[in-house]
């Protein structure tokens, strides 16, 4: 499936498998609540990663059939589209959340993951993060921060070239939403990319439920995913 990085997001609204929403609640701090998981297993690799718990809270995933467990990270079994998410445990102000993601080319065509945040409780789910925010990352450096509205064609909020992309090897995607100013920070490796970035009037009724990764065209051998985490303060 051949197609270029420019024109190929609203094509990528493919429709992965449905995902039932089983909600669980884990405190940290207190006001707080955080997810993790490495996303690294040794006896479970090659399995799927649906269903599989957190490592750190009471989180579990919910992930398209695709995405399967590793040593080093997740991996796709195919080219398709892929979505893993986990119920956020609680609300907040803030959620930040990240991972490393190690996007791999297939062919001329760029490629992408993501790290996203909304309300993908419609089903089917997208890997475009239907009624949230999602910050892709792509095989050109390239980043971009969109809005999935649910219905109609994707909302850009910004994008450009990542100058701390790394090519050879796994980059770290972090995203800070801040419910209460409507902003979004972005950092690419630790180096700020955007900072408190004002959402646009027609982001409108975003409420977060859901958090996760997702993706287009990785290849099977690759180590796509692993460090995730999500903090909501």
């Amino acid at each position: 499936m051949k197609m270029s990085f420019r024109y190929s997001l609203p094509a990528l609204a493919l429709c992965l498998a449905t995902l039932v929403c089983q909600p669980e609640t884990t405190y940290g701090a207190e006001g707080s609540a955080r997810l993790r998981d490495e996303l690294q297993s040794g006896q479970s690799a090659g399995t799927p990663l649906d269903g599989r718990a957190f490592e750190e809270g009471d989180g579990r995933w919910e992930a398209s059939k695709n995405i399967l467990q590793g040593e080093a990270g997740v991996s796709i079994s195919d080219r398709s589209s892929f979505a893993a998410r986990v119920s956020i445990p609680q609300k907040g102000e803030r959620y930040i959340l990240s991972a490393v993601v190690c996007p791999v080319a297939i062919d001329e065509g760029a490629t992408w993951i993501a790290i996203g945040i909304g309300d993908t409780s419609v089903n089917p789910v997208k890997a475009t993060w239907n009624n949230g925010l999602f910050l892709l990352l792509s095989t050109e450096g390239k980043y971009e921060l969109h809005y999935n509205p649910g219905t109609g064609d994707l909302i850009r909020i910004k994008g450009g070239r990542a100058s701390s992309y790394w090519e050879q090897g796994n980059n770290t995607l972090r995203m800070e939403y801040n419910a209460a100013g409507r902003t979004v920070s972005v950092r690419i490796n630790e180096a700020p990319v955007l900072s408190d970035v004002e959402l646009p009037p027609e982001v409108d009724g975003f409420e977060p439920l859901f958090a996760g990764f997702s993706g287009y065209g990785q290849k099977s051998e690759a180590n796509s995913i692993s460090h995730f985490e999500l903090s909501v303060q």
